[in-house]
């Protein structure tokens, strides 16, 4: 790579001449050389990805593919010993791959950056020492605080990762810092490319007057820090800052204003900084969702169930196949969601992979092939991604082409997650690392397989807040709980150290078989079958369906519906619903209350009589509970009857009146 920089570096003295109006005499121009560095990190290549093809990495030119570091910024030495750079170029907090970071000079000679002496990440830069490099006089670039605007400068940085080169412009400008316009920025026309961050802006003399940091986003203008800011830390000191607004995926309507700000003694090694300041500001991150919970937790001041539609929440029961996602819009209305463009990827033996996306993350819905047992999903979480890398087209660009990933290995780090509700989350953390990033999933256990929300991005994002995001939406999800009799008895016979970590909701489904008959229970609602009253077998259907109550000023979640069908694949379909209907309340909405009414007073379709419907014959009853009067109910029952075809009157009504003797009710 060295012999290239070098005939850039030859070509632009030769051409310097003629192309600008000022150039750098042979001497500053090799004093600058030997006093610029690349920053640089070791590459880190996957060991656990299993690729569709090998990667084509010849096709990357001869100096990158050869070159075990991998560029991502400038430096620069001073005549005081010391090294600069920008704060943003050096990974202060924060998880990554690329814990060790290096300076490399013009003859490629590699020394590791050792203690951090100081560093401002409002003002942009670090001062830092370096392993084994040895500092003597005579050495280093000297700075100047004095300058003329429309005088000529030069960027000097590691442009593109393609090694040091040299760029001359005027100094255009000086802006005041954004926030308390406590410096002014320097702002200048040489070029700064992606690389150029940390490198010095020079004047014609070689001396420094700034720390390039930043490309103006609305014009072709670069900033700079003035050199004199360096010393604008207290000796022995460094601080971090970060003015930010945090927004939980699922609360729209909402941007919380937070600062970091953390003071830190030094010198310390990158390492024990690093450490330092990620604890203070994971915390501080955690320390923000909770200050949100408060407002809009599943026990805050805003939630649902202090909100406008909270009747609709506590009343209805929702049956989609897909889990759905509780979210407050940006109308400050809180509601259902599904993932947008749901689509179906099929697997081999009866399996496929219901998938979409919101809020910036994957969802899923997992029915394994027919050899795979459940168990095997919830133990074996590789199996789960090696579904989706498929339809969620998982790749790797190299130089232009996308290659598929077949596996993602094994997890790197696995865990479980109580929610608010006591569903147990099973979360695991796949490692890209050469995009030095995490694929995580949250995964929960239904009878038909697993459903599971996920993301993938930096090990950053991922380890500071992507967790905590991911944990604050799982007390918002809403799942069903349904699939055909087979899958459920797999479900009720997972191993006890899974059923143990069950929530007292999914305790409370229980079913017990005998040769001939068949009896659920999901808590309040208890349905016993016979084969003579119907004809159910391995591919008849049950489902659970949840609502939300406040019990004790509590919420919680309970089994509201229980269904059980015949395979409408067969003849004779037959069908059982229990629907567990909760009073909206005296101050519900109109059409709430009419709802509700209609049930209570048993107006048709809801009077016990058979009626038509499409092909079937249907017949609803409500049953009161016992005790209070009609007008006082916290709850009711909706029993729904079906048979296969229609004006099937006296079918119906024999057909009820045999289930009803296996309904109990509490």
């Amino acid at each position: 790579m060295k012999k290239i920089v070098s005939y850039f570096l030859s070509a632009f003295v030769a051409l310097s001449s003629i192309f600008a109006q000022t150039s750098l005499d042979n001497d500053v121009y090799k004093k600058v050389s030997a006093s610029v560095f690349e920053v640089v990190v070791e590459k880190h290549e996957d060991t656990k990805i299993v690729y569709e093809k090998e990667l084509p990495l010849d096709r990357i030119p001869f100096a990158i593919r050869n070159d075990k570091y991998m560029p991502i910024g400038t430096a620069f030495l001073l005549t005081d010993g010391s090294f600069y750079t920008a704060a943003h170029v050096v990974n202060l907090y924060g998880e990554s791959v690329y814990n060790k970071y290096f300076v490399r000079d013009i003859n490629e000679k590699v020394y590791e950056i050792d203690k951090i002496q100081a560093f401002s990440e409002r003002r942009d830069f670090i001062k830092f020492s370096a392993k084994g490099f040895k500092f003597s006089k005579g050495m280093g670039l000297e700075t100047d605080d004095n300058f003329e605007l429309n005088s000529d400068v030069f960027s000097v940085g590691n442009a593109l990762g393609e090694g040091i080169v040299i760029r001359n412009g005027s100094l255009t400008s000086q802006t005041y810092e954004q926030k308390n316009g406590d410096w002014k920025w320097l702002r200048f026309s040489a070029a700064a490319s992606p690389g150029n961050s940390g490198g010095p802006l020079i004047k014609p003399d070689g001396k420094v007057i700034g720390i390039i940091t930043m490309k103006s986003e609305n014009e072709n203008l670069n900033y700079a820090l003035p050199i004199k800011e360096i010393n604008s830390e207290k000796a022995g000191t460094g601080s971090a800052f970060a003015d930010y607004k945090y927004v939980l995926p699922n609360i729209l309507s909402y941007k919380h204003p937070r600062k970091f700000e953390a003071t830190i003694t030094l010198p310390k090694t990158l390492a024990e900084v690093n450490k330092e300041l990620t604890q203070l500001h994971n915390q501080n991150i955690i320390d923000c969702v909770n200050e949100m919970k408060k407002d809009y937790g599943i026990t805050g001041a805003k939630c649902f169930d202090n909100s406008q539609e909270k009747d609709e929440f506590f009343m209805r029961t929702l049956g989609v196949t897909m889990p759905l996602l509780i979210y407050h819009n940006q109308s400050g209305v809180w509601d259902y969601a599904r993932p947008n463009n749901i689509q179906t990827y099929n697997l081999e033996e009866n399996g496929y992979i219901e998938y979409g996306s919101m809020v910036n993350y994957y969802f899923a819905r997992i029915r394994p092939p027919d050899s795979v047992p459940l168990k095997e999903l919830i133990i074996n979480p590789k199996k789960c991604t090696d579904y989706l890398t498929k339809p969620f087209n998982l790749s790797r660009n190299v130089y232009g082409e996308q290659i598929n990933i077949l596996s993602l290995g094994e997890p790197e780090k696995s865990e479980t997650y109580v929610d608010y509700f006591g569903r147990t989350w099973y979360v695991n953390y796949y490692a890209l690392d050469f995009a030095d990033a995490l694929f995580m999933t949250f995964s929960l256990p239904l009878p038909t397989g697993v459903f599971l929300f996920g993301t993938i991005s930096t090990r950053k994002s991922v380890t500071a807040t992507n967790y905590i995001d991911a944990q604050f939406m799982t007390d918002f999800i809403y799942p069903r709980y349904g699939g055909k009799l087979k899958f459920w008895r797999q479900y009720f016979s997972l191993p006890s150290d899974i059923r143990n970590k069950f929530s007292v909701t999914e305790k409370q489904m229980s079913m017990k078989e005998s040769k001939d008959s068949l009896s659920l229970s999901i808590g309040d609602i208890t349905l016993s079958v016979s084969k003579k009253d119907i004809n159910y077998n391995d591919e008849s259907a049950i489902t659970v369906r949840t609502g939300y109550d406040k019990i004790d000023g509590k919420v919680v979640i309970k089994n509201r519906n229980l269904v059980f069908t015949t395979s409408t694949t067969e003849a004779d379909f037959k069908s059982v619903s229990i629907l567990q209907v909760k009073n909206p309340g005296a101050n519900a909405k109109e059409t709430l209350t009419q709802s509700w009414n209609q049930l209570v007073n048993q107006v048709s379709p809801y009077n016990n009589e058979p009626y038509c419907q499409e092909s079937y014959t249907y017949l609803d009853k409500i049953v009161y509970p016992a005790g209070p009067d009609k007008d006082k109910l916290e709850y009711l029952y909706v029993l729904t009857f079906a048979i296969e075809g229609q004006n099937k009157f006296d079918e119906i009504k024999k057909f009820a009146e045999n289930i009803e003797k296996g309904i109990t009710l509490k």
